[in-house]
Order: structure tokens, then C-alpha cells, then sequence
């Protein structure tokens, strides 16, 4: 939903605030190796491979889920304050906004996956190490 938001915001407006578009892109991934770490810190290991996947799934679904309710309650606002401007909507915009929310989707999903995986691991990897440095020398 936020790449979307971002993407109409740069056609309609003309411009887009490229700082937050890239902070939203980053959230998934960011909230994933979160969750991440807290499952190494509560198991002592990373995540299976199923593990992850599960994980995934559950995280991605959780999104979209919000993103669901937060776009029904945007449409019935804006259905409620000007009725006319939704339903003149036109067949190419609406093939267009799917096929946008469909990327969104993918990309969300792909970042969420990475989160669990990569950037998890580098998280455990430099805390093993600082772990390191700070046991005593024998």
C-alpha cells in the first residue's frame, strides 16, 4: 500500500518525498529482523528454514490484513465526503492500481522474507562477535 501511495503521489503531485517512500520500503524488513532476534534470543538459533517461511507468512499476512482495513476505511471516507470523485473512477486507472498493488504485494513480501533471513542472520553474526570481544582473554 505504501509503494502505491507513493507512486500516486509522484503522479498526481508531481514530486513525492523520496526519504519516506524509502523509509516505508524499509519497515517490512526492519519489523521482520526484529522479530528475528527475538527469536534468537528466545531459542538461541536462527530460524529454520520452515521456521522463516512460517514466519513469513504470518508477518505478510498481518500486513496485509492492516492494509486491507486501512484501504476499506479510506474508500468509505471517501465515499462519505465525495461520492461523485469515487465512483467516476476509470477502468484504466483501476487496471493500473491493481497491477501497482500487485508489485506492492511482491515487494512486500520479498523484504519481509529478507528480513527474516539475511539481515537476520547479520544481526546474530555481529552479536556472536561482540559477544566475542567482550569475553575475558584466557
Amino acid at each position: 500500500m505504501a509503494i502505491v501511495g507513493e507512486i500516486m503521489d509522484r503522479l498526481l503531485n508531481g514530486g513525492g518525498s523520496g526519504a519516506v517512500g524509502g523509509v516505508i520500503l524499509v519497515a517490512p524488513m526492519v519489523a521482520a529482523s526484529a522479530t528475528g532476534a527475538r527469536f534468537f534470543r528466545d531459542n538461541g538459533r536462527l530460524p529454520s528454514d520452515h521456521e522463516r517461511h512460517y514466519l513469513t507468512n504470518w508477518s505478510f499476512l498481518i500486513t496485509v490484513a492492516w492494509a486491507a482495513v486501512c484501504g476499506v476505511a479510506l474508500v468509505i471516507g471517501l465515499l462519505m465526503i465525495e461520492p461523485d470523485y469515487v465512483l467516476d473512477v476509470s477502468g484504466a486507472f483501476l487496471i493500473f492500481f491493481a497491477v501497482m498493488m500487485l508489485i506492492s504485494l511482491v515487494v512486500t513480501y520479498a523484504l519481509t522474507y529478507f528480513g527474516y533471513g539475511w539481515v537476520t542472520r547479520y544481526q546474530v553474526t555481529a552479536l556472536l562477535k561482540k559477544q566475542q570481544r567482550k569475553a575475558p582473554k584466557l
